[in-house]
């Protein structure tokens, strides 16, 4: 299995801009290489394969001094966003997603895929940008693979990608738990618990927002947006430490945990701005991404079920109750249960769940 170890490095000024540069280079080499496989095609229809690419890297980049192999990365990423748009387009996706040109701003790292690094105690050793000090808070296990450097909110990290031969035992199912993920709560449970919802998002970033928009001072507009990006860099680490403590502790008290296969992209369709809001602060995606990642070194289970109709189905005699998103309490006009709307949708994922698993609900 792999295992990723993210740290924070410390790069001198004069090292900051080597990387800059470099990821400048790496996002340049991108865009050409894009275009270039753009032109091949509209002119006679040809494919050049990313073999083709990696031979004429040289005349896109005669001035540069960056790593062989962090050049040759990148038209692997290329390579791998083509392949992603004929599997999409192959699955009949609406919107495929062709590979698109990087902006300034939508290019942030840099990738060691084989050599070219090596750790010290307190520092590691980049090619062609040198020691860099960095505070390793955990021990790294196995075979490190690959090293990724990269920019965020002006704060710079690695990743090491790391290969671990460990033999996980699959441990036995006894206590098991169903989530329905919210906004009023974060999370409700099977067995009638409340995870509440921190709301983490700073109305002061909005504000910050508004005030750049007006801004046409162009050193004032720049201190505006990194203090915009010093406080989206502590909520983001305030959600994330969040996210991670709430996924250990359910893990330490049950071996299966059932939650719903949301598909955000769907509901973030709605017309409403604030209701699209509140879903992209929950961050629903990176809580069932750190359950996914996190019961795969612990040997216990995660199951995903179908949301249809879990809110609606009364889960004491199963048939559909029709209720608005204003309505927070479940009444069944049938059976007479009165219950929590989430504590009703968590009963009913846990059906769903202990189905998948063979059981008997």
């Amino acid at each position: 299995m792999k295992k990723a170890f993210k740290f924070r490095i410390y790069p001198t000024k004069e090292q900051i801009k080597t990387i800059d540069n470099q990821i400048n280079c790496c996002r340049y080499l991108y865009n050409q290489s894009l275009n270039l496989k753009k032109v091949c095609y509209e002119y006679d229809k040809s494919s050049l394969s990313k073999f083709d690419i990696i031979k004429i890297i040289p005349i896109f980049c005669l001035r540069t001094n960056v790593f062989s192999q962090v050049l040759q990365n990148v038209i692997d990423r290329l390579d791998k966003s083509f392949k992603n748009f004929f599997r999409r387009v192959k699955n009949g996706d609406i919107e495929p997603g062709f590979p698109r040109f990087k902006g300034k701003n939508k290019y942030h790292s840099i990738t060691y895929p084989q050599h070219g690094f090596k750790l010290g105690k307190d520092k590691i050793y980049l090619s062609t940008i040198g020691n860099i000090p960095v505070v390793f808070h955990r021990s790294i296990e196995g075979k490190i693979k690959t090293v990724t450097l990269t920019k965020y909110h002006n704060r710079y990290f690695i990743s090491i990608v790391c290969e671990i031969e460990k033999e996980i035992k699959t441990k036995p199912i006894e206590k098991i738990v169903a989530l329905d993920l919210g906004i009023k709560h974060f999370a409700y449970s099977s067995d009638n618990k409340i995870i509440e919802n921190p709301r983490f998002y700073d109305e002061k970033i909005d504000k910050i927002k508004s005030k750049i928009d007006l801004e046409k001072d162009k050193k004032r507009k720049t201190e505006l947006k990194k203090r915009k990006h010093t406080l989206e860099f502590r909520n983001n680490n305030k959600k994330d430490n969040f996210i991670h403590q709430t996924v250990n502790s359910l893990l330490k008290e049950y071996d299966c945990i059932i939650t719903e296969d949301l598909d955000i992209k769907n509901m973030l369709q709605s017309n409403n701005s604030n209701l699209n809001k509140q879903i992209n602060t929950v961050s629903w995606s990176k809580f069932t991404n750190c359950i996914s990642y996190k019961v795969e070194d612990t040997g216990k289970k995660y199951i995903k079920v179908d949301p249809k109709n879990t809110t609606k189905m009364c889960s004491k005699c199963f048939r559909l109750v029709e209720k608005s998103l204003s309505e927070r309490i479940h009444k069944c006009n049938f059976c007479g249960l009165e219950i929590d709307r989430d504590y009703n949708a968590s009963l009913n994922i846990l059906r769903l769940g202990l189905q998948s698993l063979g059981e008997n609900p």
